[in-house]
């Protein structure tokens, strides 16, 4: 768990607080018995807890998003008649169509 430090310059006034992860120096390396201390055990059950709940989320989003995707493309399929219905109106415009495209051809 990051520890914070103070520290001098050559001059002796205290310089700025620090946390050696962020900051890169590798003086003081992390405890190697960082998970015996439970204040940091504690911390990195709840860090992943967090993950593992965003990550759940993540995935219902992601479901609900194909559900809606394939409800939309394909429909509920509970309305057949409305279903047969647009499929002949498509056929009957789509033949209109070619039949005046070819009688204006001519």
């Amino acid at each position: 768990c990051g520890e914070t430090t103070t520290t001098t310059d050559d001059a002796g006034a205290h310089g700025a607080e620090r946390t050696d992860a962020v900051s890169g120096n590798n003086d003081n390396p992390p405890k190697p018995n960082c998970l015996a201390d439970p204040k940091c055990e504690k911390e990195i059950r709840l860090a992943v807890g967090r993950g593992r709940k965003m990550v759940n989320e993540m995935v219902g989003v992601i479901q609900l998003k194909k559900y809606r995707t394939m409800r939309r493309r394909y429909g509920e399929g509970n309305d057949l008649e409305a279903e047969e219905r647009r499929l002949r109106d498509a056929i009957a415009g789509y033949e209109l169509g070619t039949a005046s495209a070819t009688k204006s051809d001519n």
